[in-house]
């Protein structure tokens, strides 16, 4: 989820997942969690020690012919002395695998209990299987003969046993997904065929049957056309590694401190990735979240007091951010990446690595990012691609990280339409040459986007993930909210018709780039009127690119995207906020401009000027619920602070005609001001059209988006006014060009005709357009 970065004190944007757990408090979610995923005397009577001389007693292949990139296990009987099978200073057991081209590659083993899922007073459990052992999971990326050897090593040396064969012939998979070589804004497979993702996060699956519920989702998710889906291996029932319970922020199983990985959770893993297999969808796995470097939080989501990190818990690290630079917590870090790159990099399943979900940017967090990037890199077989949020320059500029993400969200329904925020968040990232995903997406970030789609129809859902695509990202927009929305409304449906069209272009093959300079107008002039111009400041935390904002008369904002919180200059880091706004607005007729007022820190000065002259001098507290003119309150324990939500529309007079208005905070901590009204302010006579786009040298893409058509307007009851008269032009070559006009609701060419571009322009009329139309347009 979004989360805004903290200084000493900060909003906190993220929905917790025990509060998603059919609206219980977190409390009676956790020990509900706990009574049915907690710790199990099964999975702690698996003997994970031996004292035996090493000697590789037997190893054999599950199978000796296999079709290309497709998983093979070497299952081996290994004796040795250790008393931590998962530190491979123990034991270690690889495989040397010399492939049908003479090259050499070293794939890791793993330590591995056979498990089978059981049901149980109608709860899942996880139940040990057979005899634990070692194994090696290797994909041949070629056809031919692999020769491989497994190597055994404990500290009394090595042992190696005699070759094995495995004849890999060409099968039909398209192998691992890499940045495209031949643009690298996109994805595709080892053989060339393009991979644009398609999907949705479906990061957990607390509650009494993880695996029947991720069967449920991933049928849904891949039979609607989705390929792509993010996971979080955090302490939920896919974790490897967590403080053991009794602890304050339990997880989800028989967690056995640090260095030691639960392996009930990996064979539920392993199953989730089947899975995704079956149903023709990849896996982005995220290895942690923010909350394991903090307690607290706004939902209670901080988890150090139960890390195992942290040294009051016996790990290495006396303070959360130690675990950036502290030498044996970077060295336990790799030994868990070596046995997920053991375990899981085999599978063409798993899209990439995420080692953090939304973890504050610092320069040492970037250099412990490029640290572990680059051992990924060298250590797993198949290269899978590496990323992370948050990110900005340093970390995207880092050799090894493929791709660059972000996540995106309202509050409180502040954002009525996303699509631009889209399509200006895409372009700023597309500067770094890397694919571009917006990974977490949502109205709101307090609570489920259900509560603003009563009628279900995923609108929202729908405008992103086209503005996405179209905006030039390589991927939709992934909406978070999966197990209380998308699911039980089958918003799955959404994602079938963008599937449909993405399918059917090239994307690497093109090199597409956004279209500058596409212009929209009326064939057929109607009246002008005015109507009221919200504005929502969308940055809640950190300077925005500007903090002066010109407001034209067609409603769009020069300067934005907004800034949201004002700080008192003399706060301990001055440079962390903007300390005043500046807007430069042209008033059509005099009338009350509505800021809206949001959290207060501590305290704050609010002070407002029109053109120069002093218009609201106000003194802002911030203290407990019900004690003040504030709506709520929140007690933040981690910086011993109030913070209070006034949710209060300051009216201000503005006349007709030019000026300049500014806000200021000159006292305390922060304040918010959350959008600005503007009466009557924007001019309906430009077209109501948002028009993106993607051309190369051959094709146009274009999706036409009638501005009306939001999930505000249905949630409003407002009915969406058909937009007619329209008319797009659009920078292209001279010549003909056929045009297929796709129904993004149904993923269906509607009508095909042919079109000249003259002058260095296509100009394409548009017909009535209740919603968006898409245009693919070739010569």
């Amino acid at each position: 989820m979004m989360f805004a970065e903290p200084s000493a004190a900060s909003p906190r944007e993220l929905t917790w997942l025990l509060v998603i757990l059919v609206g219980m408090p977190a409390t009676a979610a956790r020990a509900q969690v706990a009574a049915d995923l907690g710790p199990r005397d099964d999975l702690a009577r698996v003997k994970m020690t031996d004292d035996r001389p090493l000697a590789i007693r037997s190893v054999r292949l599950g199978r000796n012919a296999t079709p290309t990139f497709e998983t093979v296990e070497l299952i081996a009987d290994v004796a040795a002395t250790y008393a931590n099978p998962f530190d491979p200073e123990q034991v270690a057991v690889d495989a040397e695998v010399e492939a049908p081209d003479g090259s050499k590659l070293v794939v890791p083993g793993f330590f591995f209990a056979p498990m089978r899922s059981e049901t149980r007073a109608d709860r899942e459990r996880i139940v040990p299987d057979g005899t634990p052992g070692f194994r090696v999971r290797y994909a041949a990326t070629m056809p031919g003969s692999h020769r491989i050897v497994l190597v055994a090593r404990d500290r009394s040396g090595a042992a190696r046993s005699l070759p094995l064969n495995l004849r890999a012939e060409r099968g039909s998979s398209h192998g691992f997904i890499r940045v495209a070589k031949r643009n690298p804004h996109y994805f595709a497979f080892d053989d060339g065929t393009p991979y644009l993702a398609v999907g949705e996060n479906v990061c957990w699956s607390w509650g009494r049957s993880p695996l029947a519920t991720y069967a449920a989702w991933l049928k849904g998710l891949g039979g609607a056309g989705g390929n792509w889906a993010r996971l979080w291996l955090s302490n939920n029932e896919k974790g490897l590694e967590w403080l053991p319970a009794p602890t304050p922020k339990a997880g989800s199983g028989s967690y056995a401190g640090l260095g030691r990985y639960e392996l009930g959770n990996a064979w539920r893993l392993d199953e989730v990735a089947r899975l995704a297999r079956e149903n023709g969808v990849r896996l982005m796995f995220c290895l942690g979240i923010y909350g394991e470097f903090r307690d607290g939080g706004y939902f209670n989501e901080g988890m150090w007091v139960s890390n195992p990190y942290n040294a009051k818990n016996g790990g290495p690290c006396a303070r959360p951010e130690d675990f950036w630079t502290n030498p044996e917590a970077k060295r336990l870090y790799k030994r868990k990446l070596r046995y997920l790159i053991a375990r899981w990099a085999a599978e063409t399943t798993l899209f990439a690595w995420e080692f953090w979900n939304e973890i504050r940017e610092t320069p040492e967090e970037v250099a412990w990012t490029a640290e572990m990037a680059a051992y990924l890199k060298a250590n797993d077989p198949y290269r899978h691609l590496v990323s992370n949020t948050y990110g900005t320059s340093p970390t995207w500029e880092l050799d090894d990280v493929d791709f660059t993400m972000t996540h995106m969200y309202g509050k409180a329904g502040d954002i009525a339409d996303f699509t631009r925020m889209i399509e200006r968040d895409t372009r700023a990232h597309l500067r770094f040459n890397k694919p571009y995903i917006l990974a977490e997406f949502g109205i709101d970030w307090q609570t489920d986007d259900g509560k603003w789609d009563r009628p279900r129809s995923g609108l929202n859902m729908h405008n992103g993930a086209w503005a996405a695509v179209m905006g030039g990202g390589a991927g939709t927009s992934m909406l978070w909210y999966w197990d209380g929305y998308v699911h039980p409304a089958n918003l799955y449906r959404v994602l079938t018709p963008v599937r449909k069209f993405v399918d059917t272009v090239n994307w690497p093959a093109a090199n597409f780039r956004p279209i500058d300079g596409i212009r929209t107008e009326y064939t057929r002039v109607p009246p002008q009127r005015h109507e009221d111009l919200t504005i929502p400041a969308t940055v809640e935390w950190g300077g925005a690119s500007s903090d002066v904002y010109t407001v034209l008369r067609d409603g769009s904002v020069r300067g934005e995207p907004v800034a949201m919180t004002i700080g008192n200059p003399s706060r301990g880091n001055r440079d962390e906020l903007p300390t005043k706004l500046t807007w430069h607005l042209d008033m059509p007729e005099p009338g009350k401009v509505l800021a809206r007022l949001g959290d207060v820190c501590t305290k704050a000065r609010l002070r407002v000027t029109l053109d120069g002259e002093l218009v609201l001098d106000r003194t802002l507290q911030a203290g407990p619920e019900g004690k003040g003119p504030w709506k709520k309150s929140r007690f933040d324990g981690r910086w011993n602070i109030w913070v209070s939500d006034y949710a209060e529309d300051l009216a201000i007079d503005v006349p007709a005609g030019r000026h300049e208005l500014t806000f200021a905070n000159v006292e305390g901590d922060w304040l918010q001001i959350r959008s600005l009204t503007l009466p009557r302010y924007r001019t309906i006579q430009s077209p109501p059209l948002h028009a993106l786009g993607l051309a190369s040298d051959s094709q146009l893409l274009l999706w036409l988006h009638n501005t009306a058509s939001t999930w505000r307007a249905e949630h409003d009851g407002k009915p969406i006014e058909p937009a007619e008269n329209l008319r797009v032009t659009v920078p292209a070559p001279d010549g003909t060009w056929q045009l297929e006009w796709w129904d993004t609701f149904r993923g269906e060419v509607t009508r095909r005709e042919t079109v000249r571009a003259a002058g260095g322009s296509l100009a394409i009329d548009l017909p009535r357009l209740d919603k968006d139309v898409a245009v693919k347009a070739s010569r």
